[in-house]
């Protein structure tokens, strides 16, 4: 009866072991697709950016004072973008849940796809590459706003990666019934029935673009995924030498769509009163040197502004100039900001210079 009882035991336990098992597994596996997530949302904008700085590096000298302002004004704008996707996905990130979560809501695709097109605006230029966009859309959209922005943006971005120089990519969006439709079609290099089944059952290889483009090939099924947990469905279809083109189609809102035309992107305005800087010194502390330089260079028509590698070469600052400011990052080699912090209060020089920290890091 007592071996009965141990077997039984060990049976129970065994179930839990294995449970737990399973679910450390899918944890593990969800990290891993989270960490493909980010990678792949921020690729594109970095492209995009790369690509315009080649360009200025090549043909600097061909190129008039016009296309240099219109170069340096897109790379503005997709470096604005990268920056917005990485705090937007940082937050995202920092729920530490295992599971990837879906929080559908009433949303424009008009202006989901419109944000994407200006993300990837300088790489379809780059290639010469018409965009033709039509919406027809009398109702909002439910579903994931950051989930669909990355599927379209994944679509659209493979759309630029296999369509010749002097190529079409459409994008067209509408709605019947209780369901909403956008579907991406270029005059691309399209798919043999191999490579599209290939594609179609989860097949991860991945091929050079037309001018060589590097692809993760996890892209789509991140598509496929972020699509269905959405209660959507994708389609595609693809031939050899003639193109492709990708369905998308979700569930429409009740709520009607509000008449409006795709705002402009517009850089915010700022108003600085001089009075209050002119005069003061500021000492900007941090170990990567283009920050240091871009914080100099905003700030240094305002007031006198110096720079300091790390906490201790602050400090040696700090004592022989008195700023009136210190900005300072958190993490540095040598003396980090805290022992900075902490040195520069027990100093009688020091200790009456307000310190701000900019940081990376949001966990506290």
């Amino acid at each position: 009866r007592r071996m009965r009882k141990l077997e039984e035991e060990q049976i129970v336990l065994q179930k839990k072991v294995d449970e737990r098992t399973t679910e450390l597994k899918q944890a593990l596996q969800d990290k891993d697709r989270l960490i493909s997530v980010i990678a792949h949302d921020l690729k594109n904008p970095m492209f995009a950016i790369v690509g315009a700085l080649e360009t200025w590096i090549g043909k600097e000298k061909q190129m008039n004072d016009a296309d240099k302002r219109s170069l340096i004004g897109d790379t503005y704008q997709s470096s604005l973008t990268l920056q917005r996707e990485m705090l937007k996905l940082l937050d995202w990130a920092k729920s530490k849940r295992d599971e990837i979560l879906c929080h559908p809501s009433d949303i424009d695709l008009r202006f989901v796809t419109n944000n994407v097109v200006l993300l990837l605006k300088g790489m379809m230029e780059d290639k010469k590459i018409t965009l033709e966009q039509h919406f027809s859309l009398s109702h909002y959209t439910f579903a994931d706003s950051r989930m669909m922005g990355t599927a379209i943006r994944n679509v659209l971005s493979n759309a630029i990666k296999f369509t010749p120089r002097g190529g079409t990519i459409r994008i067209n969006g509408w709605q019947e019934g209780e369901k909403t439709f956008i579907e991406i079609s270029d005059s691309g290099v399209g798919m043999s029935e191999e490579q599209l089944s290939q594609l179609l059952n989860g097949g991860n290889a991945t091929t050079p673009g037309t001018e060589n483009e590097k692809g993760t090939g996890l892209g789509f099924r991140i598509c496929q995924d972020y699509v269905s947990r959405n209660n959507g469905s994708l389609s595609v279809k693809s031939k050899q030498g003639e193109g492709t083109s990708i369905l998308i189609t979700l569930p429409s809102s009740g709520k009607e769509l509000e008449v409006t035309d795709l705002p402009a992107e517009k850089t915010p305005e700022m108003s600085i009163d001089r009075t209050i800087l002119e005069g003061n010194t500021l000492l900007v502390v941090d170990d990567d040197p283009l920050i240091c330089n871009n914080i100099k260079n905003m700030m240094g028509e305002y007031l006198q502004t110096i720079v300091a590698k790390d906490g201790k070469e602050a400090l040696e600052i700090a004592e022989e100039q008195q700023p009136d400011v210190i900005l300072s990052d958190v993490e540095m080699p040598v003396m980090n900001g805290i022992e900075m912090s902490q040195a520069l209060g027990q100093h009688p020089k020091t200790k009456h210079i307000p310190i701000l920290f900019i940081s990376a890091k949001n966990e506290e």
